[in-house]
């Protein structure tokens, strides 16, 4: 194995870590939202945005250099599937996001819908729980 798959696999990790950070960290952002009239503080929410940007810098980061090592190495594309170009409008927590055409449902950030690292059957559960507590 070359030092570049070993960097694929490094980025790889890295991008699908910072992606449950920022799930995380919007999950939390939510429930002090909610909260901050009884026991938050202002400043919870600013550490809680603080991470999230952090995580989010992290995530770009990683999935430039994934886009960069592509070239040089075959990995499929599997991991498009998986990861994506995150912009601004992707960053939001599950019950914001803009209404599709059926029964006026809201359209889901792909960062709540992909899998990669962790088992399918975790995320599926965790999407599952994050739903249930909107």
């Amino acid at each position: 194995m070359d030092l570049r798959n070993i960097e694929w696999q490094l980025r790889y990790a890295q991008a699908h870590d910072a992606l449950n950070d920022i799930r995380s960290g919007l999950h939390l952002h939510r429930f002090d939202r909610g909260q901050r009239a009884l026991t938050r503080t202002a400043g919870n929410i600013s550490r809680i945005q603080a991470r999230i940007d952090e995580a989010t810098h992290k995530y770009r980061t990683a999935y430039a250099a994934l886009m960069v090592l592509s070239r040089f190495i075959d990995e499929g594309d599997q991991w498009r599937r998986e990861l994506a170009e995150l912009k601004a409008e992707d960053i939001r927590g599950l019950g914001v996001g803009e209404m599709d055409d059926s029964e006026g449902h809201r359209t889901i950030s792909w960062i709540w819908r992909t899998t990669g690292v962790a088992e399918v059957a975790e995320t599926d559960k965790c999407l599952h729980s994050c739903k249930r507590s909107q």
